[in-house]
């Protein structure tokens, strides 16, 4: 009889052997599958900071994580900045951990390896491990994750190092992405500027071409038909209602005298005299002049105003027209009260990157903001959101005009939490514009 034994056993090898197999590709499968939900996890956020959540929750799938942290390259200085601990109370460990290993070289060696790496804690005392994986791409380097475990060195495999590689190449991508992503938006946000206030200088000019003919033409018979009606209203012969009449008539000429004036200043047909001088002082006689005409209205003015700030080229009856306008609006805008945030900064002018320089006043409310539908509109001369007979819808347009005259610039944002920001820029004295 033949000895099947033999047979039996190398049978039971290879079934052994095909389970071990089996058992190996389903962890593989259950690998892939993972990776495939963290890369679904991780396209959707837009921000750096949802995206490393996600990371730092897969990581801690794999490894045994007593503290993580994750350090970004700052884009102007170059530098590792600590941008996310946890937990938090560690963050000041975790800082001189990081500065440690920076002065010691490890960063640099982590960086150019590519690859994450176990190391020896420097300033760290309770975990045995110290995991730092960096966040690179084929184009820069982003920063690099760092993850304290308790493990022995010993029981982190090569198949964990190998799948944190993974993740943290794909984390280090969608950074990137998100990061490109956010660039092409500010980008987008500054173009479309740009091309509202360029629109809006078109206006301003088209209308000053079509305008300044007439302006002093229909002042001076304005002039002499006020001068006439002053002058019979001086008569004491006149009873009533002869001097009501009178009174109507002398306060629509002042009005259509007004219209034309601000249509003369929105065009440029009056030339602006300007001279160095503080903001910040003619900022403050604007709001203190304008918040006393209405002491009804609850409005509490938020004031930070930045000390030596470069002086800017300006009139000071032309700045305290421009403030006092914005002023008004915020008030009409919060019938009902609210905080107004007032702020003077040193700033660039948004036509220019970097020069030339100056300064930025920052007027925020808390009213119900304006439409995007109708914000290109509310520079342009008779447009106003007030109803009937409660505005000419000259103010801004006016103010619009002597900011460009001036040399500078007026913006319109919507607010962080409500309402709407205004923003004057203007030039630094000498700074050649």
């Amino acid at each position: 009889m033949m000895n099947l034994r033999p047979q039996l056993d190398a049978s039971r090898r290879r079934v052994l052997d095909l389970e071990q197999g089996n058992r190996a590709m389903g962890q593989l499968l259950d690998r892939i599958e993972a990776l495939a939900q963290f890369q679904e996890q991780i396209d959707r956020p837009t921000d750096l900071d949802r995206i490393w959540q996600a990371c730092r929750r897969e990581i801690e799938q794999h490894v045994q994580v007593h503290m993580s942290a994750l350090c970004l390259v700052d884009e102007a200085t170059h530098e590792f900045r600590l941008q996310d601990v946890r937990p938090a109370a560690d963050r000041e460990v975790c800082q001189r951990e990081i500065d440690a290993q920076i002065e010691c070289g490890m960063f640099a060696w982590i960086i150019n390896r590519r690859r994450p790496a176990l190391l020896p804690a420097l300033v760290l005392q309770r975990p045995r491990v110290l995991l730092m994986m960096p966040l690179v791409t084929h184009r820069r380097t982003l920063g690099a994750a760092l993850a304290a475990s308790p493990l022995e060195e010993s029981t982190v495999t090569h198949e964990t190092m190998r799948l944190l590689t993974v993740l943290t190449r794909q984390c280090a991508l969608v950074m990137e992405n998100a990061r490109l992503y956010a660039d092409l938006h500010r980008e987008h946000q500054s173009l479309v500027q740009a091309q509202s206030r360029i629109l809006q200088a078109e206006k301003s000019a088209s209308i000053g071409r079509l305008t300044s003919r007439v302006f002093h033409e229909l002042l001076n018979p304005l002039n002499i038909l006020s001068g006439h009606l002053q002058l019979l209203q001086m008569d004491r012969c006149l009873t009533e209602p002869i001097l009501s009449t009178l009174a109507v008539m002398k306060a629509q000429a002042d009005r259509i005298s007004g219209i034309v004036r601000g249509l003369m200043r929105f065009s440029g047909s009056q030339p602006v005299e300007a001279r160095p001088l503080s903001v910040n002082p003619v900022l403050q006689a604007a709001i203190a002049q304008r918040l006393a005409l209405r002491p009804e209205l609850p409005i509490v003015p938020l004031v930070d105003l930045q000390p030596d700030l470069p002086p800017v080229l300006g009139n000071p009856t032309a700045l305290e027209d421009i403030f006092g306008s914005i002023v008004d609006n915020a008030m009409d805008a919060m019938p009902a009260g609210g905080h107004l945030r007032i702020s003077s900064r040193p700033a660039v002018l948004p036509e220019a990157e970097r020069a030339p320089k100056g300064v930025a006043v920052r007027m925020a409310d808390q009213g119900p903001g304006i439409p995007p539908e109708i914000r290109s509109q509310i520079f342009d001369p008779f447009f106003s959101t007030k109803p009937a007979g409660q505005g000419r819808g000259l103010s801004l347009a006016t103010s619009y005009a002597l900011v460009r005259a001036l040399g500078g610039t007026i913006t319109v944002a919507d607010g962080e939490s409500g309402g709407t920001v205004f923003c004057v820029y203007l030039p630094a004295a000498g700074s050649g514009t």
